[in-house]
């Protein structure tokens, strides 16, 4: 299921892009944790904003070079440039500087691609795009990452199936080991962990992406 919620082109401009983050608390140790309901053990999740405004473009600028090298950075980053520039839009800063580990805390499991995308559209909205238009890059962008999503789990099971397949002709007394050492089945299956890029900033095209430089760990609110 998309971490991304629905938003006419109005509130998609005015307020930024609707997404799902867990609420996180800092333990005595300070690193941050998920809640949970203690009643049912489920996730608690909050509904933040995606906005980008001039002063998160400028802080883009300010610690990857330029809008040019975020993306590029991202592409090959997604995990830690995503999760840095969430921490810049929703302003998580600690006593050491960006809280970064917050971000990827708070981010939902499987949902880097809906982030990513967030973030770009949001871009786009940022350098003038036209809403209705940056609206529909983001509908196609959570289709994508939903069939994404689909087909991950249906390797899976297939590598699943394959592998309990050999472990019974093994038993039955047929030959089908080999040197090749056993791999998770996320392996198995060629699934690969990298979202897209998000689309130029100030133009419409479907979008995902992610990640960059390591930062500082830090507090934070």
């Amino acid at each position: 299921m998309s971490v991304i919620g629905n938003a006419s082109p109005q509130v998609l401009k005015n307020k930024g892009i609707p997404v799902k983050i867990h609420k996180v608390v800092k333990d005595e140790g300070g690193v941050w944790q998920r809640i949970t309901d203690p009643d049912t053990g489920e996730a608690v999740l909050l509904d933040v904003w995606m906005q980008i405004t001039n002063d998160v473009l400028a802080d883009i600028e300010e610690r990857w070079g330029s809008l040019e090298q975020w993306q590029e950075i991202l592409s090959k980053k997604p995990f830690s440039v995503v999760g840095a520039t969430m921490a810049l839009i929703l302003g998580y800063q600690g006593a050491d500087g960006l809280d970064y580990r917050r971000a990827g805390r708070a981010m939902v499991d499987g949902g880097i691609s809906d982030y990513a995308n967030a973030i770009g559209v949001a871009v786009q909205l940022a350098n003038g795009a036209d809403a209705v238009g940056a609206g529909e890059d983001l509908a196609a962008g959570k289709k994508a990452a939903e069939k994404a999503r689909q087909d991950q789990a249906v390797a899976v099971a297939k590598a699943r199936v394959e592998r309990e397949e050999s472990e019974v002709r093994v038993v039955q007394g047929e030959v089908v080991e080999s040197d090749t050492p056993t791999l998770p089945l996320s392996v198995e299956a060629g699934i690969s962990t990298q979202p897209g890029t998000p689309s130029t900033p100030g133009t419409t095209g479907s979008n995902s992406g992610a990640s960059s430089d390591e930062l500082s760990t830090s507090s934070g609110v």
